[in-house]
C-alpha cells in the first residue's frame, strides 16, 4: 500500500487494559497491523507485565487501585453473574499530552466515561466495541435485558442501592455517543446495529471492521503437528479453544452434550482437542480428549492447523478472534447463532446451530464432511482478516 506523506504523519495510540482476552489481543494486533504499513502506532496499557514489550504502563498505585475497583463493583454493586462496570478507574493523567488519535479498545478500568467525552470533544477518539459496554450503563453483555435502549432504570443486574449509579453511567454514555467527532468501530454488524438502535444519528460514524489476524507462520505442516500430538491419520479432531476452558459463556457444556449424542462409531473415530487453561468441567470420555496449552513448541494456530473442525458453541459473545484465526489456517468452523458469529460463517458457507442446542450441533458434527479445501478457505480469510486489509480500513476511518 502506497502511504502518502500526510498519512505518514499520522500518529495513533491504541489503549487497552492488557493483551489477555479478546479486546486486548485485538488492540495489540491493530497496533501491529498499522506498524506493518509504516504508521506511527503505539500500544498503551496499564498492565505492568507488558513492560517487556515496550508499552507505556500506569503507575503501580493506579494499577492496584483499578484492581480494587473491579473487585469492589463485583462484590458490592452487582447481583448478577455477568461482568458489570458502571464505575471505571481512570488512567488519563498517566497519558502524556499528544496529538495522536486515541483508539480505545476497552475503557473498563482504563478511562472514565467523562475522560472519553473529553477525548471525543477534542476530535481525537476512535472506539472499538468488543462487547456492549459502550451502549449500556455498566453491563458488558445485556443478555435478554433491553433497558439499555432507554435509561437503564431499575437495572436487574445491579443491587437496589446501586441503581442510580448505573442510571448515571448510562446518561454519561449517551452524552459520549452524541459527540459528533466520535468514530465507532464494530467487529460485527450485530453490534453495529445495536449502536445505531440506541443512537440513530450516529449511523454515519459507525464502521464494521473485523479484528485483524496475523498471517500464520509456516513453521509446521498439518501432519507434523498431528504426529507430534500422537494423532492418527484416520482420527477426526474436533477442536475447542478458550482462554478459560471453564468459562460457561463459551458453551463447553453444549459441546460435551453434543458429542455424547453422536453415534458410538463416530465418537470412536473422533478425538476432542481442548486448547486453553483452566478445567473443562464437563463429562467427556477421557480416553478421547486431549487438553493442551500454548508453549514454546506449539501456538494456538498450530493446534488449529491440526484440527479437522473448530467448534465455537458460545452462548454469549460478539465475534471471537479464534474464528478468524482458524479460517486463516484453513480449518473450518461450526458456530452458534450468537452475536456476529453467523455473519462470518455464512460468508464462508459454514454451518451455524441454534444457541445452546446440543442436538443441532450433534447432527452437524455427524454430517459435516471431513474434506475441506483448506487453501481456498485460507485465501478467502486473508482477504477479510489480514493485517494489510484491516490496516487500510482503519486508515480510512482515521482520515475521516
Amino acid at each position: 500500500m502506497e502511504i502518502d506523506s500526510k498519512v505518514r504523519e499520522l500518529e495513533v495510540r491504541h489503549l487497552a487494559t492488557g493483551t489477555k482476552g479478546g479486546a486486548g489481543l485485538a488492540a495489540l494486533r491493530a497496533h501491529e497491523c498499522l506498524e506493518s504499513i509504516g504508521i506511527a502506532s503505539h500500544f498503551v496499557s496499564p498492565s505492568r507485565s507488558l513492560r517487556t514489550v515496550g508499552v507505556q504502563s500506569g503507575s503501580l498505585s493506579r494499577i492496584v487501585g483499578s484492581q480494587f475497583t473491579t473487585v469492589g463493583q463485583r462484590l458490592l454493586l452487582q447481583r448478577g453473574t455477568g461482568l458489570m462496570t458502571p464505575i471505571s478507574f481512570d488512567f488519563l493523567k498517566d497519558l502524556p499530552l499528544s496529538s495522536a488519535i486515541n483508539h480505545v479498545h476497552a475503557f473498563y478500568n482504563l478511562l472514565s466515561v467523562q475522560s472519553l467525552i473529553s477525548l471525543a470533544r477534542s476530535g481525537r477518539l476512535v472506539m472499538t466495541m468488543h462487547d456492549q459496554r459502550l451502549i449500556t450503563g455498566g453491563c458488558h453483555y445485556s443478555r435478554s435485558c433491553q433497558k439499555y435502549l432507554s435509561k437503564c432504570e431499575a437495572c436487574p443486574q445491579a443491587r437496589r442501592y446501586a441503581a442510580e449509579i448505573v442510571k448515571r453511567s448510562k446518561r454519561d454514555i449517551n452524552k459520549l455517543l452524541s459527540t459528533d467527532s466520535l468514530r465507532i468501530i464494530c467487529p460485527s454488524n450485530w453490534i453495529a446495529n445495536m449502536v445505531v438502535e440506541v443512537e440513530p444519528q450516529i449511523s454515519s460514524r459507525v464502521y464494521v471492521v473485523k479484528n485483524p489476524i496475523p498471517t500464520p507462520r509456516e513453521r509446521f505442516d498439518r501432519e507434523s503437528v498431528r504426529s507430534s500430538l500422537g494423532i492418527g491419520q484416520s482420527e477426526r479432531i474436533i477442536g475447542y479453544v478458550s482462554t478459560n476452558l471453564s468459562n460457561p459463556l463459551k458453551g463447553g457444556t453444549v459441546l460435551a452434550k453434543a458429542i455424547s449424542l453422536m453415534t458410538k462409531s463416530l465418537r470412536d473415530q473422533s478425538r476432542v482437542l481442548l486448547v486453553g487453561s483452566g478445567k473443562f468441567e464437563h463429562n467427556l470420555d477421557d480416553k478421547r480428549v486431549m487438553m493442551v496449552r500454548t508453549d514454546n513448541t506449539f501456538t494456538v494456530e498450530d493446534y488449529l492447523l491440526a484440527m479437522d473442525v473448530l467448534v465455537v458453541p458460545s452462548v454469549e459473545d460478539n465475534l471471537p478472534n479464534v474464528i478468524g484465526e482458524s479460517l486463516m489456517v484453513g480449518t473450518p468452523v461450526i458456530g452458534s447463532d450468537v452475536g456476529g458469529i453467523p455473519e462470518v460463517l455464512n460468508d464462508f458457507d459454514m454451518p451455524v446451530f441454534t444457541r445452546a442446542s446440543a442436538y443441532e450441533l450433534s447432527e452437524i458434527l455427524c454430517k459435516w464432511p471431513s474434506s475441506t479445501n483448506r487453501q481456498e478457505v485460507k485465501k478467502r480469510a486473508n482477504s477479510t482478516f489480514s493485517y494489510k486489509v484491516v490496516a487500510e480500513q482503519l486508515l480510512r476511518i482515521y482520515r475521516s
